[in-house]
């Protein structure tokens, strides 16, 4: 039973240790997050104390795209036109806005982004 005890203690001083390595890691990168803030966000975090509360909570306030933004990201890759835009400035516009559709949770097929490509190269 005594040597239950001291493995206890000995697995109990680890965590510890552990914990507050973790502890003072979690409180930098906290501190890093309030710093880089603005007071108008501080109404979004005020109680949390741990980082992954914080960033689960500006996730949750400021991370979705509304649906007006991804149609206007669709629009605006439907519609482009080459005009006066080099070859690489034109695909690399419409490859900007297919990114930004994917980020945005509104991916374009590869065939559908040559697609509008391909119709509007052309076009003026």
């Amino acid at each position: 039973m005594v040597d239950n005890v001291k493995i206890h203690l000995s697995l109990s001083r680890k965590m510890e240790a552990k914990y507050e390595a973790w502890f003072k890691k979690d409180q930098l990168l906290l501190s890093w997050l309030f710093s880089s803030l603005t007071e108008e966000i501080f109404p979004y975090i005020i109680g949390l104390s741990t980082s992954q509360e914080v960033w689960t909570a500006l996730a949750h306030s400021f991370g979705s795209v509304s649906q007006n933004r991804q149609l206007q990201l669709y629009i605006e890759l439907q519609e482009l036109k080459k005009n006066d835009l080099s070859i690489y400035e034109y695909l690399h516009k419409a490859k900007s806005l297919s990114d930004e559709l994917s980020a945005a949770g509104k991916p374009v097929s590869s065939a559908e982004v040559n697609a509008i490509i391909y119709r509007n190269i052309g076009s003026n």
